[in-house]
Formats: C-alpha cells, sequence, structure tokens
C-alpha cells in the first residue's frame, strides 16, 4: 500500500525561547492548551490526538443518467481521550435537495433527491430497517447514535450503500461536462472530524465554505463503461488491466519523461483502440493519508502527461497529467505548466518536495483542487489558465499536507496559496495574479463593510465579504509578514509550519506561534494589526519643503493598520532612490518627520508605489515643477 509521503527538513530547528505576549486566543485553543493537546511554543502537545477512517469502497458510475451507486467498509479509529456515542457522517450531495440549505441559486435541473441510504450496519449487525430511528439528518450531516459506546482507542465498523445523481452540470465543484464527461466529488459518506478544538464538526456545507478532513486511507474501484477512462486520487494499481500495449506504453514512458507525452490521442478515441475491449472496466486506486477521494470519468477527453524530479536527495519524481476535450486553446500546455510549477514549488517558492506522486488537471469548470486532482476552467487568456493550474495544485501543501480547517480558516490555505507561489506564477511566465494585482484587489473593498478581521471564523461570511476575507487581505497580510520579517526567515519558518504540522490539523494560532519561534522580533503587534483588527491602511505624503540641498516632508499614517512606508525620489537624470521605513515606524506615532540630504534635481517623489497597500493614493505622489 502506498504510505504517506514525509517532508524531512534537514538543518532546520525549532528556537522555543520565552512566550512573548500572545496575539488572540479564542476560549477553545486555550482549553485544548489546558487540556495538554496544544501548546503555546507552536509544536502539538504530548495528548494531541487525531482520528481517522480507512475506507474500502466499491462504486459503479453510468455516464449515460449519472447515476452512481456504492458500497463502503468504513472503518473509524477513535484516537480521542473520549468516549463518542456517535458518529457524525457528511451527505455533501444533499446541498441539492429541495429546500437545501445553501448560499448559492442552483438551476432547477440539479435539485433532486440529494443521497439515498440504502442498507447500514454497524459492527456486522444490520441496522437498515432502524435508519430512521439511529440516524438523524440536518443539512448536508447524518449523525448516526452508535449501538454501543466508542471507547478511547477503540474502532467502529460501518458499512454504508448509497446512490445519488451526479448533477447534469457543472455545480460547484462537480458535475457532467459534456455527455460522456463528468468530475465527481463530495460522492461518498464521509466521516467528519473530531477534533480538540470543537469536538465534532458540524457545520453544514452551503455552497460557499470548503472543506476539513481527517487523514485517511481510501482503497477504490470504480466500475464504469467499456469506452470510459477513469482518473482519480490514490495510486493507479491496474493500468496493465485497463489501457491498450500501445497505451500502456505511453503512460509509464511519461511517468519518466520531461516531455509531454499524449497517451489517449483523437485517433485513440475515434477507434477506441486506448483500451483492451470490454463491456465494463474497473479501476482501483489506492492511497494512504489523504484527506479527501475524487475522480473523473470521459469517453472522449484526451490525456497528456509528464513529470518532473522534485527531490535532488531522492531523484523522486512526480507525474502531472491534463485531460481535456478537442479544440481548447492551451489545454494542451497545461500538463507541461502543471509539471513545472510542482517542479518550481518543490526548489524554490515553498522549498520543499511536492508531497505526491502525481497531479491530474481536468478541464471542467471553475477551479478546485482535491488530493492529486484538480477541476479547472480553461480562462480565455493563457496566464490565467496558468494561474489556476498553478493554484489549484499548491494546494497539495496547504490543506492537504497541513491540514487546516477550511470551514473555520479558509483565509489561511487561500492566504497562503495565493501568496506563496506568486514567484512559481511569474517563473512560468504569466501576470494573471502577481503581488501588485493583489494589492489592486485588496485596496478595492479594504476599509468597507465587507472587509472584516480574519479572526472571524469563514462560515461567518458570505459573498463579496467571504471572496475578500479567504483571498485578497490574508495575501496581503502574508506578504506584510514576510516584508517586516525577511523572507529568509518566513520561508524557513513556513517550512517549519509545515514539517511540524504535516498530516495534522494545526490552527491560526499554531501557525503563529512557529512564525514567532523564528522571529528575533516581536510579531505580536503585527499580527494583531492585519489578523485579527478591523482597519485599513493609508499613508500620505504632506509638507513638503525643497531647498538646495534638503527635503524636508512628512509621512502621515492616516489609516487604522500599519504597512511599511517606501519613498521613491526620482530625479532628472533618470537614477531614481528608494528609502524604506518598516511598518513598525508606527508603533509610537502616526507621523514621520524627515529631512533628507539631497544633491541632484528632484521630479517626483512617490509612496509605496503598487506592491504596498493603501486605500487612498490620491495623496501619495509630489511632482515638482520640473515634471
Amino acid at each position: 500500500m502506498q504510505k504517506r509521503i514525509t517532508v524531512v527538513l534537514s538543518g532546520l530547528f525549532l528556537l522555543v525561547s520565552s512566550i512573548n505576549a500572545q496575539s488572540y486566543q479564542p476560549i477553545s485553543f486555550v482549553r485544548a492548551v489546558e487540556a495538554g493537546t496544544r501548546t503555546q511554543s507552536g509544536v502539538p502537545g504530548k495528548a494531541y490526538f487525531q482520528n481517522h477512517t480507512d475506507y474500502t469502497m466499491k462504486v459503479e458510475f453510468e455516464p449515460s443518467n449519472g447515476r452512481l451507486r456504492g458500497t463502503a467498509e468504513m472503518v473509524y479509529h477513535n484516537e480521542s481521550p473520549d468516549t463518542l456515542r456517535r458518529v457524525v457522517i457528511r451527505l455533501y450531495h444533499n446541498f441539492l435537495k429541495e429546500g437545501g440549505i445553501r448560499d448559492v441559486e442552483l438551476p432547477a435541473e440539479v435539485i433532486y433527491e440529494g443521497v439515498t441510504i440504502t442498507s447500514l450496519g454497524i459492527d456486522g449487525a444490520d441496522l437498515t430497517n432502524k435508519l430512521k430511528k439511529v440516524a438523524r439528518v440536518n443539512g448536508t450531516n447524518m449523525s448516526l447514535i452508535l449501538p454501543q459506546a466508542l471507547s478511547p482507542s477503540a474502532e467502529v465498523r460501518l458499512s454504508i450503500t448509497w446512490e445519488l445523481l451526479v448533477p447534469p452540470e457543472d455545480v460547484h465543484r462537480f458535475g457532467k461536462y459534456d455527455e460522456g464527461s463528468y468530475f465527481i466529488a463530495y460522492w461518498y459518506p464521509q466521516i467528519s472530524v473530531y477534533d480538540d478544538i470543537d469536538g465534532w464538526d458540524i457545520h453544514t456545507y452551503n455552497g460557499t465554505q470548503e472543506f476539513y478532513n481527517d487523514f485517511n486511507s481510501y482503497d477504490v474501484q470504480i466500475t464504469v463503461p467499456g469506452k470510459h477512462m477513469v482518473w482519480a486520487s490514490g495510486e493507479w494499481l491496474n493500468p496493465e488491466e485497463i489501457l491498450s500495449e500501445s497505451c500502456l506504453k505511453l503512460y509509464r514512458e511519461a511517468g519518466e519523461s520531461d516531455e509531454t507525452i499524449q497517451i489517449i490521442s483523437q485517433e485513440n478515441i475515434n477507434g477506441n483502440s486506448w483500451s483492451t475491449n470490454k463491456k465494463k472496466k474497473t479501476f482501483h486506486f489506492r492511497f494512504d493519508s489523504i484527506p479527501d477521494f475524487a475522480f473523473a470519468v470521459s469517453d472522449s477527453y484526451l490525456w497528456d502527461s509528464r513529470s518532473t524530479i522534485v527531490d535532488s536527495v531522492t531523484a523522486r519524481r512526480v507525474r502531472a497529467s491534463a485531460v481535456y476535450p478537442k479544440g481548447t486553446d492551451h489545454f494542451n500546455k497545461v500538463a507541461d505548466i502543471g509539471a513545472r510549477a510542482i517542479n518550481h514549488m518543490s526548489f524554490s517558492s515553498y522549498g520543499l518536495p511536492y508531497p505526491y506522486p502525481g497531479v491530474t488537471v481536468f478541464n471542467g469548470e471553475g477551479g478546485m483542487e482535491f488530493p492529486m486532482m484538480v477541476n479547472d476552467g480553461e480562462t480565455f487568456m493563457l496566464n490565467g489558465t496558468v494561474f489556476v493550474t498553478m493554484h489549484e495544485i499548491a494546494h497539495a501543501y496547504f490543506p492537504f499536507l497541513t491540514g487546516l480547517n477550511e470551514r473555520k480558516y479558509a483565509w489561511m490555505d487561500e492566504g497562503l496559496t495565493t501568496y506563496l507561489p506568486a514567484e512559481t506564477e511569474e517563473f512560468l511566465g504569466s501576470d494573471y495574479f502577481p503581488l501588485s494585482k493583489m494589492v489592486m484587489r485588496y485596496e478595492q473593498f479594504a476599509g468597507s463593510d465587507y472587509d472584516v478581521p480574519l479572526g472571524i471564523s469563514s462560515y461567518n461570511t458570505r459573498d463579496i465579504a467571504y471572496f475578500f476575507h479567504t483571498y485578497a487581505r490574508p495575501a496581503i497580510a502574508f506578504h506584510l509578514l514576510e516584508d517586516y520579517l525577511g523572507q529568509e526567515v518566513f520561508r524557513t519558518a513556513i517550512r517549519d509550519f509545515i514539517s511540524v504540522w504535516q498530516y495534522k490539523h494545526p490552527t491560526p494560532n499554531d501557525f503563529f506561534s512557529c512564525i514567532k519561534n523564528h522571529s528575533p522580533k516581536d510579531l505580536d503587534w503585527l499580527i494583531d494589526e492585519w489578523f485579527y483588527k478591523q482597519g485599513w491602511p493609508d499613508l500620505a505624503i504632506e509638507n513638503v519643503e525643497l531647498t538646495d540641498d534638503t527635503l524636508s516632508l512628512v509621512i502621515r499614517n492616516k489609516g487604522s493598520i500599519v504597512v511599511p512606508a517606501e519613498l521613491k525620489l526620482e530625479f532628472t537624470d533618470g537614477d531614481p532612490e528608494v528609502i524604506r521605513y518598516s511598518a513598525d515606524t508606527w508603533k509610537e506615532d502616526k507621523v514621520l518627520a524627515l529631512s533628507l540630504p539631497i544633491s541632484r534635481e528632484l521630479v517626483s517623489i512617490k509612496l509605496n508605489d503598487k506592491i504596498l497597500p493603501d486605500r487612498n493614493r490620491s495623496d501619495n505622489v509630489f511632482e515638482t515643477d520640473i515634471y
């Protein structure tokens, strides 16, 4: 069985010194520290625990009508110190039921009965006829009362059969894309997370917030009609039973190739020559320590693949695949984009080997990440496709390797995954969402009613506020944190955080403690300003006086949160001078009076150009008469 890939950081050390005054801590975190499951030093406590499930599933999918039928054997391991009298199971497709709790409007064609449980067994006892007595369904959650309480260090075996309809069009991250092509997600009864912070996660899925899962093992068999190919999370165990001899050869070559190889071509599809000739085919996948399992099927998609080295010590290679319909503008470049992104993240922007053996990017709609699977829409411009592909692939680090709670702290995984790979995007030749554009998007809503502190749980935000809270503001906050610490210290701290919390469930407080362990500077004031305080940045140039050899001016902090000040002095000789003042300049005073020696003819003064946020830029420029 494929084991988890552990990130090993050589030469990295954790500086656990005396703990400074802490930033805001919710009572749930304080209680976890008291219970010994967390610490104030950024590492798990001695009593830290984590439950998990072993899934063995068989599913048959009928692309002609979207009907999915499945059976699952689920062994849930209770590693907590608590006796559990119920198990919470997620039935995500209940999101599509009539009267379901939703943040979004859905077309009538996708509204149906949701998930139908056809049988239930617990530890060998058939409880199908007692289902209504032992199970209570609320939204996308089913609370299952156990016949016998589950003691610490014990396990319970659930046997479930179910069926559902995959939507006949794209519905928020999954659905049908042509007559024979589907991306299928959130399709199985999934046991929720029971953790030391909140107990059972019982927040129902409403279409906005994303997900929070344990690290589970999956052994999945997927049966489809003979003309359909399947791509999925996990390691594919039986390619030799599915692929024709020629395509199997190409598949294996692509796993060792630095050049893109087309495994399934239009010619293969037209002649049905890509696979063994069977009426039905069963694909078998397996993997340990992943938080979810998704798959895609198609009888018409092309398949490109190549690989790249991610670890210079072991020479481990990762496969990047792209599957897409004939006629897309630039999805034939996506396998190469994905491999190059994985390589750059492994050696540069993250500096940690990519944690999975491969990833498949399916050309569906929007952009959504799953372990080893991505559902991406093609954008009008190539650089947009580069960004979406890179962004979703990068989620392998957050939240898949480092198991963040996206329901509560979506700003952590999305903010980090928007900011950290920005240099990878630039390396790949895209300017779709570089730092300057992040700043522009942040400034659109900074200080508005949509701009709420990041300390507010993500499930308490909606619409524009959710997207601003999840992407724009945290990306800028992480940028300013790195600006203050310096890139080397910040990136080392990020790698340490991943190393300490890989395959675990960190909270923001664990993250900030890890960062502070690497900082010689006090960070609590900056963390409070950008992550827990409501406000906006706004600096202004005032009182400019220019003599033959002296420039006097005032920089005033008119805003309510701190930001660095960067002055760019432009001269007639075309050689500018940049002067920088750290964000902690404003810790004690709102006014910075400057007297600068000057020996050249000044043209203009610009304050915080492009990559540093400012809510009002109308007072950020001074121009002399020469201009």
